[in-house]
């Protein structure tokens, strides 16, 4: 059975990144016109970093919990051995912080350059009871951990999933 499934999904795999690239063209233009449309300032919506946050915020927002969904089998065992000073890099709106046992964790750092994101990421941080030991870290402090006291080599766990950005060294 599975052999009649293979080349069927093979062919289906052709097609995907077609379909992001279309998908996020169409989301870009949408963004761009509602950023024109609702803050009516033409300076935003042709700011590149601006006009970027708000289309991804976007796409995750639509997309992120179909693909917490389709990974919830993988997050779930990983994230609950989690202990210690946790580092989790790409975390999104938060949806996979219900999976981390708030009696291991230590300290947890959250790692999203994304800020149309933190809204709904510190609610789902409080509803997993990890709010006394979580730092959200923005991308524009990514590069240095010294403001949070973070002491080199104390992370015991690292975890990362869906991360959906790309970061350039300055």
């Amino acid at each position: 059975m599975i052999c009649l499934f293979y080349p069927l999904n093979r062919i289906i795999d052709l097609f995907i990144p077609s379909f992001m690239v279309m998908i996020g063209i169409v989301f870009g233009v949408y963004t761009f016109l509602e950023v024109l449309a609702t803050e009516r300032r033409r300076r935003l919506a042709f700011n590149f970093k601006h006009w970027h946050d708000q289309q991804f915020t976007r796409l995750w927002k639509t997309f992120g919990p179909l693909g917490s969904n389709v990974l919830r089998s993988t997050i779930s065992p990983l994230a609950a051995v989690a202990n210690g000073v946790v580092l989790d890099i790409g975390p999104g709106d938060g949806q996979n912080l219900a999976h981390y046992k708030s009696e291991n964790i230590m300290k947890l750092y959250l790692v999203e350059p994304c800020v149309g994101l933190y809204k709904r990421l510190r609610e789902n941080v409080k509803k997993a009871g990890l709010e006394d030991v979580t730092t959200i870290i923005g991308q524009s402090l990514l590069y240095s951990f010294y403001p949070f006291k973070l002491p080199k080599c104390d992370i015991q766990t690292v975890g990362f999933k869906m991360t959906m950005f790309f970061m350039t060294m300055a």
